[in-house]
C-alpha cells in the first residue's frame, strides 16, 4: 500500500478510534477549531511558537482537547479557569509527564493525516518551498471556499477530514503532490542514468565526441 493510501485509511478511521484518556481528562475528537483555538493561543506544542513546550502548554494543550472546541472556547474564557487549573495541577503533578505527553503526541499523529508533501515554488524548475500561510487558515479558507460551508460548520470538521480534503484538491490541481520515497529513489536514478548520456547542454556524450 502507498503511502498515500496509508495516510487516507488512517484519516477514514480516525471516527472509529477511541480517544485516550491523558492527564486525567477524557480527549474530544480533534477538529479544525481545536487547531485554531491552538494558533490563536500560539501553543508551542503544535508548533505556533519557537519557544519549547513548557508543561503548562501540554497541560492548556490536552485541556483545550478534551471538549469541543466551542465548550474550549467558552471555558478559556470562564472565570474559574485558574481555580482549575490549580486543582488539575496537582492532579497532574500525580503522573508521569513523559507517558503523559508522548500519549498525547500519540494521539496527534493518529489524528492527523501525516503524509508528506511536496509545495512547489513559484519558479517551478525543481524547486520546492512551503506555504507561508498558517495551516488553520489555509484549512479553514478551503473549507468555505471550495466546499461553501459557514465558518462553525468548517471549524467543526475533524482535522484528518480537513487534510485529506486539502491535499485532495492541491494534488488535483496541480499545487502539491504526494511525496512517496520510492519514487523519489527512482526519480534520483533517472538524473544519474541522465548524466551519464548527455551533456548540461542536452547534447549526447556520444555525439559530442564526434
Amino acid at each position: 500500500m502507498s503511502n498515500a493510501n496509508a495516510a487516507f485509511r488512517n484519516a477514514a478511521s480516525t471516527w472509529l478510534r477511541p480517544t485516550p484518556t491523558i492527564y486525567g481528562l477524557k480527549m474530544s475528537r480533534l477538529t479544525v477549531g481545536h487547531i485554531f483555538l491552538l494558533f490563536q493561543l500560539e501553543s508551542p506544542v503544535f508548533g505556533f511558537s519557537d519557544k519549547p513546550p513548557t508543561r503548562f502548554d501540554f497541560a492548556m494543550a490536552v485541556f483545550v482537547c478534551s471538549h469541543s472546541w466551542r465548550k474550549s472556547r467558552k471555558h478559556l474564557q470562564a472565570w474559574w479557569l485558574n481555580w482549575f487549573f490549580r486543582f488539575w495541577g496537582g492532579v497532574t503533578l500525580k503522573k508521569n509527564d513523559e507517558v503523559e505527553q508522548k500519549r498525547f503526541a500519540d494521539w496527534v499523529a493518529l489524528e492527523r493525516m501525516a503524509l508528506p508533501v511536496k509545495q512547489p515554488g513559484m519558479l517551478g524548475g525543481g524547486e520546492w518551498r512551503t506555504l507561508s500561510a498558517p495551516m488553520p487558515y489555509r484549512l479553514l479558507a478551503l473549507l468555505m471556499h471550495m466546499f461553501h460551508m459557514a465558518q462553525d460548520e468548517a471549524l467543526d470538521q475533524p482535522l484528518s477530514h480537513a487534510e485529506c480534503l486539502y491535499m485532495s484538491i492541491a494534488e488535483w490541481n496541480g499545487s502539491a503532490e504526494f511525496r512517496d520515497p520510492r519514487q523519489d529513489d527512482l526519480w534520483e536514478f533517472a538524473k544519474q542514468e541522465d548524466a551519464k548520456r548527455y551533456n548540461d547542454d542536452g547534447t549526447r556524450k556520444e555525439e559530442s565526441l564526434n
